[in-house]
C-alpha cells in the first residue's frame, strides 16, 4: 500500500468518526498525513532500535563457523517492517462522543459525580450518571459543553 493510499484511508476513517460531516476534507487530510508521518517515524525508530540491539547482541556472541547465514536471516525477519507493533495494532480513531465520554469518566473519577454535574450546570448528579451508564447518548452540543467545562486541569477548574 502506498503512502497516499494509507493517508486516504485514514482521512476517510476520520471523516466517518466525525459523523460524515462534509466540508472538512482538508482538515481530515492534514490530520491523516500527520498520523501517517508519526506512525512511520515511530516504526523507523523501532526498526533502528531493533537493528542496533540485534547487531550488538550478534557481535557479543561468537557464532560457530557456518552459522552466520541463518543468523542473518533471523535478523532480517526480526527487523522486517511487518513485525512492527505499529502495523500490527493500529490505534482506533475515537468519535467526538467517545472522547467526551472518556473525559467525563476521567473527571468523574477524579472529582466525583456531584462536582462534574455542577461544572456542567446540572442540578443533580444523576444526570451525569445517565450518560456514564449509556442510558443517554452524548450529542455534539453536550460534547462541546463537556470539553469546555472539563478539558482544563482540575486546579484551573477549581480556581475559576
Amino acid at each position: 500500500m502506498s503512502r497516499h493510499q494509507l493517508t486516504s484511508r485514514i482521512a476517510y476513517e476520520i471523516y466517518l468518526q466525525r459523523g460524515r460531516i462534509p466540508g472538512r476534507q482538508g482538515e481530515d487530510w492534514s490530520a491523516a498525513e500527520l498520523i501517517v508521518e508519526l506512525c512511520l517515524a515511530f516504526a523507523s525508530e523501532l526498526l533502528a532500535a531493533s537493528e542496533a540491539a540485534s547487531q550488538s547482541e550478534a557481535a557479543s556472541q561468537a557464532a560457530p563457523p557456518g552459522a552466520e547465514e541463518p543468523a542473518r536471516e533471523v535478523l532480517r525477519a526480526a527487523s522486517a517492517p511487518q513485525a512492527s507493533p505499529v502495523a500490527a495494532s493500529p490505534r482506533p480513531v475515537l468519535s467526538v462522543a467517545e472522547r467526551a465520554l472518556a473525559l467525563l469518566e476521567a473527571a468523574t473519577e477524579e472529582l466525583g459525580r456531584a462536582e462534574v454535574a455542577d461544572a456542567l450546570g446540572y442540578k443533580s448528579a444523576s444526570s451525569v450518571g445517565r450518560y456514564l451508564r449509556g442510558d443517554r447518548p452524548i450529542g455534539d452540543k453536550l460534547a462541546a459543553k463537556i470539553f469546555a467545562a472539563l478539558a482544563r486541569p482540575a486546579a484551573q477548574r477549581r480556581a475559576a
